[in-house]
């Protein structure tokens, strides 16, 4: 079996370049009248954004990052419990998971988890409604 020797990548022109983005800008509808980097490659807009060069964080991008971290808060939180029902998953060999604070973290979530199931100290939901109704009756 005869195989084809890899092609080459060849360089475009600046104008190939420009023409090829705007088509490609052009057939799914997308119209702007900012072109900002569309006359750039790549290495071009990648040159711009050297060390000395701020970039502004958007609104958009605060909120991302806002939302990642609540998310990480809450992995944390839930991670105790993913334990337990996907033990063989890769992300448990973590070494954030065999920390010792994490560790303290695990022993004591489940040491609340077995009090709130335990019956003896466990009060139903509809005693803890019946128990707001008689200290507030309006």
């Amino acid at each position: 079996m005869k195989t084809k020797p890899p092609r080459q990548a060849q360089e475009w022109t600046c104008s190939s370049h420009r023409e090829s983005i705007g088509k490609a800008l052009f057939f799914p509808g997308i119209r702007s009248n900012k072109n900002t980097h569309i006359n750039c490659g790549s290495s071009a807009h990648m040159y711009e954004l050297i060390p000395g060069d701020p970039i502004q964080p958007t609104l958009a991008e605060n909120a991302f990052v806002q939302v990642i971290m609540m998310f990480r808060k809450t992995f944390i939180q839930d991670s105790v419990l993913m334990m337990d029902f996907h033990p063989c998953y890769p992300i448990w060999q973590h070494s954030t998971f065999s920390d010792p604070a994490y560790l303290s973290f695990k022993r004591d979530l489940l040491q609340i988890e077995a009090q709130d199931h335990d019956p003896a100290t466990h009060t139903p939901p509809s005693m803890c409604a019946y128990a707001l109704y008689i200290s507030n009756p309006d």
